[in-house]
């Protein structure tokens, strides 16, 4: 639980300043598969049962900016190091 609390801390803090994105990314999708999965098995898809559609709007999120990167004002662009 800590692990996932500090990489839900830390993860959205590099993606607010855009400091190494496509990392934190990998690492959120790493977790949304896990939280779709266990997500889906005991309560679906259904929102109001507590369900997987958070978790796969985080995970698609988190596929995106690890395919496409941080944006034009991010601080990987800043600094010419975008993974």
């Amino acid at each position: 639980t800590y692990v996932i609390a500090g990489t839900e801390l830390i993860g959205g803090l590099l993606f607010i300043i855009g400091l190494l994105t496509r990392p934190a990314a990998l690492a959120f999708v790493i977790f949304m598969l896990f939280g779709v999965h266990y997500t889906s098995v005991t309560a679906g898809f259904i929102w109001f049962r507590g369900g997987s559609e958070y978790a796969i709007l985080i995970l698609v999120v988190s596929v995106y900016f690890l395919i496409h990167g941080a944006g034009p004002l991010s601080v990987d662009r800043k600094l010419d190091r975008e993974f």
